[in-house]
């Protein structure tokens, strides 16, 4: 009996020793496996329909992937799981939730059978007893016959007292729409006077909402100018920035090449590009090629850039900002506003 017990503990220790195995294994490579993004772009002739864009992004060697290709004027996307289009899944699901459909809507059916068997012996029993007693079946048609002759002559009768009630309600209709027409203008000369009377206390309600309105408007712009210009909000702004700012160093492709042939139709404005362009210069990649052309206008360009990013670094950035106390402090201010 103990043997059994431990033999057990012993597969139920295994089995959460494989379950902890997994779950570190999809933590690690949440984190440490990269998120890995190419893009290419090219333009060979004068006219943008000929541009040619492609951007791909992958994550744990491919296996999850999705593409976004733009060529003559089309986009184009796609995911895929291990390869498979995510929309063959799709088609798969719909399949699976059409099956058990189909198979509920038989067994519902099934039954239906027994209902009309037991509805034919019944038709069956009711047939048998009509031919069973025909002298009762003459007597009921002699009983009908009778109560349609009293029907008819209560309808005859019922028809005359009708044309005299007409003609009497005709009468009184006719001495009445005078009468009725006199006291309808009475009504709306006494509801325009109401109207009248009431305007002004109408607008003296309306005037003392919008008075309030505007105080409490004025109070809200106050208090959101104060906290602005707040120690605490000025923190936890800067602290934002300086995560936002880390997560684009990080997120900056690592490898550019190709190049990029530029002029325009004044060699000033080219000029001028070609200094702005020149201020970055020492961040440009030695790899990505810029020719300017002064005597005609011109866009030519083959780039392809490739990066990634970790996922370690977009927890590490949530925790620091998560646990920031002038951040803290400033969503807290503003739940309790909005309270």
């Amino acid at each position: 009996m103990v043997h059994i017990v431990l033999m057990i503990l012993k597969v139920i220790g295994i089995l959460l020793l494989v379950m902890l195995g997994i779950l570190l294994l999809i933590i690690i490579s949440v984190l440490f496996v990269p998120v890995c993004y190419q893009g290419h772009i090219k333009k060979e002739g004068d006219d943008l329909s000929d541009i040619l864009a492609e951007g791909r992004i992958s994550w744990l060697l491919g296996a999850i992937s999705a593409r976004v290709c733009y060529e003559n004027q089309k986009t184009d996307f796609l995911i895929r799981i291990f390869g498979i289009p995510l929309s063959t899944y799709v088609k798969a699901v719909k399949w699976l939730k059409r099956e058990k459909s189909e198979k509920k809507d038989e067994q519902v059916l099934e039954p239906a059978p027994e209902k009309s068997s037991r509805n034919d012996s019944i038709d069956q029993e009711s047939i048998s007893e009509r031919e069973k007693s025909p002298a009762q079946g003459e007597e009921k048609e002699k009983t009908s016959e009778k109560a349609e002759a009293e029907l008819e002559k209560a309808g005859e009768s019922i028809g005359k007292n009708g044309k005299k009630a007409k003609e009497n309600r005709t009468i009184v209709q006719f001495f009445l729409i005078p009468v009725q027409f006199l006291l309808e203008i009475l009504r709306c000369i006494l509801k325009t006077v109401l109207q009248i009377l009431e305007l002004p206390f109408r607008i003296a309600g309306r005037a003392e909402k919008v008075a309030s309105k505007i105080k409490e408007l004025k109070k809200k712009i106050q208090y959101w100018k104060k906290f602005l210009k707040s120690q605490t909000f000025k923190r936890a702004l800067a602290h934002c920035k300086s995560e936002l700012f880390l997560l684009i160093r990080k997120t900056m492709p690592q490898k550019v090449k190709g190049f990029l042939k530029f002029g325009f139709d004044d060699p000033s404005l080219t000029g001028e590009v070609l200094g702005i362009l020149g201020i970055f210069y020492g961040r440009i990649p030695q790899k990505l090629r810029i020719i300017p052309v002064f005597d005609r206008e011109i866009l030519l360009g083959d780039i392809t850039v490739r990066g990634h990013l970790f996922g370690a670094t977009l927890f590490g950035i949530a925790w620091r900002i998560f646990w920031d106390k002038e951040i803290r402090k400033v969503i807290r201010k503003f739940k309790n506003k909005e309270a």
